[in-house]
C-alpha cells in the first residue's frame, strides 16, 4: 500500500500545483476572470432562447426552451473546453515539464479537473437560479443529469492526448482538428431530441457519442422523458477505446513529448 500510495500521492500534489497554476493562467488574480467562464455559456443559453422565442418556435422538450438549451450547450462545452485545453497541455506547460517529478500526464489531468469542475458549477449555478426565479429547473434525477458530464469530460481528455501526441509529430493537425470538430456543435443534439429524427438520420447520428451523452442527461433531468436513442453501452466502449490509445500513445512517445519542450 505505502508503495502504491506514494507516487499516487505524488502524482495528486503534481495535478494540483498545475491546476492552481493554470486557473492563474487562465483567469488571473481577479475573480473577474472567473466570472466571465460562468457568464459566457450562461450568455450563449440566453441568446438562443431568445432567438427561439422571437421565431415563434417552442424547446422541443418541456416548457423553457432556455432549459433546453442548458442541458445541451453547458454539457458539450465540458468535452471541447476539455479537449481544447489538453491538447495544448504540453505547450502551455512547458516550463513545468523541465522538473523531471512533474509527467506530460500529470500536465494532460489537470485542464480535465479545472475545465470540467468549471462546467460542473455553471451547470449547477444554472438550475438553482432558473430553480429561484422560476421556480423549476432542478433535476429529476440528479445522478443520471451529472454522470454523462463525467464521460464527456473523459471524452475530451483522451481526444485531447491523442490529439496532443499527434500535433507533436504533425503541427498542422491542430488546424485540422479545429475544422473536423466544428459539426460536433450541430450534431450532438444542442437544437433537437434524436427521437425526433428520421430512422435513416438516427442511423447515422449514432456514431456520435456526445449526442448518447446529451440524450442520456435530458433523459435523467426532465421527469418522464426517457430517451430511445442513447445507449450506454456504446458510450461506455468507445470512451473505452479512446482511453485506451490515448494512454497507449502517451506512454509510447513520453520520451518525444519531453523532448519537445
Amino acid at each position: 500500500m505505502s508503495t502504491l500510495g506514494g507516487p499516487l500521492q505524488t502524482a495528486g500534489r503534481n495535478i494540483w500545483a498545475l491546476i492552481l497554476r493554470d486557473m492563474q493562467t487562465q483567469f488571473g488574480n481577479q475573480s473577474l476572470g472567473y466570472l466571465w467562464a460562468l457568464m459566457e455559456p450562461l450568455g450563449m443559453i440566453i441568446v438562443l432562447g431568445l432567438i427561439f422565442h422571437f421565431a415563434g418556435r417552442s424547446a422541443p422538450l418541456g416548457e423553457s426552451s432556455i432549459l433546453f438549451f442548458a442541458t445541451g450547450v453547458i454539457p458539450l462545452r465540458i468535452y471541447t473546453q476539455t479537449v481544447g485545453k489538453v491538447s495544448k497541455a504540453v505547450k502551455r506547460g512547458q516550463s513545468m515539464l523541465y522538473f523531471p517529478i512533474i509527467k506530460p500526464i500529470d500536465v494532460f489531468i489537470a485542464p480535465v479537473f479545472l475545465q470540467a469542475s468549471t462546467m460542473f458549477l455553471v451547470l449547477v449555478v444554472f438550475f438553482l437560479g432558473f430553480q429561484l426565479f422560476e421556480g423549476e429547473g432542478l433535476p429529476d434525477d440528479w445522478f443520471g443529469t451529472f454522470l454523462p458530464l463525467f464521460f464527456l469530460a473523459m471524452f475530451g481528455f483522451s481526444i485531447g492526448v491523442i490529439n496532443a501526441v499527434i500535433i507533436r509529430f504533425f503541427s498542422a493537425w491542430e488546424k485540422i482538428w479545429k475544422l473536423l470538430n466544428r459539426p460536433t456543435f450541430l450534431l450532438s443534439g444542442i437544437f433537437f431530441l434524436a427521437d425526433s429524427m428520421p430512422h435513416s438520420v438516427q442511423q447515422f447520428l449514432y456514431f456520435n457519442p456526445f449526442l448518447h451523452c446529451i440524450e442520456w442527461i435530458r433523459t435523467g433531468y426532465y421527469a418522464g422523458y426517457e430517451s430511445q436513442f442513447y445507449d450506454p453501452s456504446y458510450v461506455l466502449a468507445t470512451l473505452g477505446v479512446l482511453m485506451f490509445l490515448a494512454l497507449l500513445l502517451e506512454r509510447m512517445f513520453r520520451r518525444q513529448i519531453m523532448e519537445s519542450v
